[in-house]
């Protein structure tokens, strides 16, 4: 947590991070469902199958946008991210030297 903002960087770092790998997963979802339908089918359960088919089909075509938007969401975090340490820099740095006169 920075200083004199108060902010944990560090805990919006690793927000961006998960988001990153979340949308990863989404994206390998996206661009081949198949290896999610095999692991389903083999827990052999009817209803998850056709619920996992189901969902595959509504919503794979909406992944890739979600896919970019999640992108966007995590490098506007990490700019955050960023900003806050170079203001808390900043800030130490005239705290330092005194306010000019």
């Amino acid at each position: 947590m920075t200083g004199f903002l108060k902010v944990d960087t560090d805990a919006l770092d690793r927000l961006a991070d998960q988001i990153r790998r979340a949308a990863a997963e989404a994206r390998t979802v996206g661009l081949d469902p198949e290896p999610l339908r095999s692991s389903i089918h083999a827990l052999r359960a009817p209803d998850l199958v056709q619920a996992t088919s189901a969902f595959v089909e509504a919503w794979g075509p909406f992944l890739a946008g979600l896919v970019m938007d999640a992108g966007r969401l995590a490098d506007a975090i990490a700019l955050v991210s960023r900003s806050y340490r170079d203001a808390e820099q900043d800030a130490e740095s005239v705290s330092s030297r005194g306010l000019p006169r």
